[in-house]
């Protein structure tokens, strides 16, 4: 659904058509796609992209909608 890309040290996700869904903003990120938090979150299963920067974890989902932010 959604690609990774590293930008000037930093990452974030593009679609197929090659637009920023996510920002590259982000020190890391972990793509999960059944993640169980975000399953009780949401009552589904879905693609979740996990970006950090710095301590803070941002849960997106793949359309780039902010699901749940971790401090």
């Amino acid at each position: 659904p959604l690609i990774p890309v590293k930008c000037n040290g930093k990452y974030g996700f593009i679609n197929r058509k090659l637009s920023e869904v996510i920002p590259c903003e982000y020190d890391s990120y972990i793509y999960d796609y059944d993640n169980d938090y975000m399953k009780l979150i949401t009552g589904k299963p879905q693609h979740c992209f996990t970006v950090i920067k710095g301590d803070v974890w941002t849960v997106f989902n793949e359309n780039g909608v902010l699901l749940q932010k971790l401090v």
